[in-house]
């Protein structure tokens, strides 16, 4: 392709579901990433979580029909995950930072119906989007299903999952599991999308009713 950089042969792998390649980035790649999160603060699950979220993000741009792929893969795939990882543990220290004033604040005000009515918010905004969630899988092979029960609720190990589903290798439950969660994240994009474009329809229609 032109003006694409010779290791865009690995974002072609990814978009295509490509085995071999798929394989070989985990090989070559997370290594690194995980190398990376423990020598900043992080243990190993944090760097294996940082490594799909980067794929993820990866997935997301090289969709776009304008994305080039300008330099080394490795160098693109370690970008995305240092400011993954960054924004993770400034996540943490602000939520530290947060609990800190939430409590010196509840020592002046009575803030109890305050935080029943988030509470609420909260609760109904994770029900709504446990119900697409759960619309989605629902239209799922049993074996996706499956996977995302022993990972989600279970909360089993790629290498369990491995042996419990029969799967050749550890890292190819790894990546049936990444490609159902990428699949996911597609359908709620597009739902979102969807809403939107009704939403400003709605709006226009409303508009030229005037």
């Amino acid at each position: 392709m032109l003006g694409q950089h010779a290791d865009y042969r690995y974002i072609r792998g990814l978009l295509e579901n490509d085995d071999i390649i798929v394989t070989e980035i985990y090989q070559i790649f997370q290594p690194k990433v995980i190398n990376y999160v423990t020598r900043n603060s992080g243990k190993k699950g944090d760097g294996e979580d940082v490594f799909q979220k980067a794929l993820i993000v990866i997935l997301e741009k090289a969709r776009r029909d304008n994305f080039h792929l300008r330099s080394r893969f490795e160098s693109f795939l370690m970008g995305i995950s240092q400011r993954i990882w960054l924004n993770d543990l400034r996540g943490g220290k602000c939520r530290q930072e947060r609990k800190s004033v939430d409590d010196l604040n509840d020592m002046f005000f009575d803030k109890k119906a305050i935080k029943e009515q988030v509470e609420q918010e909260q609760r109904e905004e994770r029900e709504q989007g446990l119900k697409r969630i759960r619309q989605y899988v629902s239209t799922y092979p049993d074996r996706k299903q499956l996977i995302l029960y022993l990972r989600l609720y279970r909360e089993l190990n790629f290498k369990e999952i491995a042996s419990l589903m029969d799967y050749s290798s550890e890292n190819s439950a790894r990546q049936a599991y990444f490609r159902i969660i990428s699949d996911l994240r597609d359908n709620f994009r597009d739902d979102n999308d969807n809403n939107s474009d009704d939403t400003g329809g709605n709006s226009n229609d409303n508009d030229n009713s005037k």
